[in-house]
């Protein structure tokens, strides 16, 4: 399923695939280089640290804020340009 896939490919709301879960594992577990995948999803980090896996080695959390308007403000102007502009 995920074995044929590149390097450094991004799966979004990976938690609602469970299989692939398993999937991802099984190819991780044969090459330990890091970087082929790159996961994001929504799952709670409590129902996450609950699982019978911990996946010990294979993965990294990080919990990210809602993107506010005056931090949308600050990343457009930090790019050079604003809302609103072309």
């Amino acid at each position: 399923m995920v074995a044929g896939l590149p390097n450094r490919t991004i799966i979004d709301e990976v938690q609602r695939a469970p299989r692939m879960l398993r999937a991802i594992k099984l190819v991780v577990d044969r090459d330990r280089r890091s970087g082929k995948f790159l996961l994001t999803g929504s799952a709670n980090r409590l129902l996450l640290s609950q699982r019978g896996d911990s996946r010990a080695g294979r993965r990294e959390i990080v919990a990210l804020e809602p993107l506010t308007e005056a931090g949308k403000v600050r990343t457009a102007g930090a790019r050079g340009g604003g809302c609103g502009e072309d």
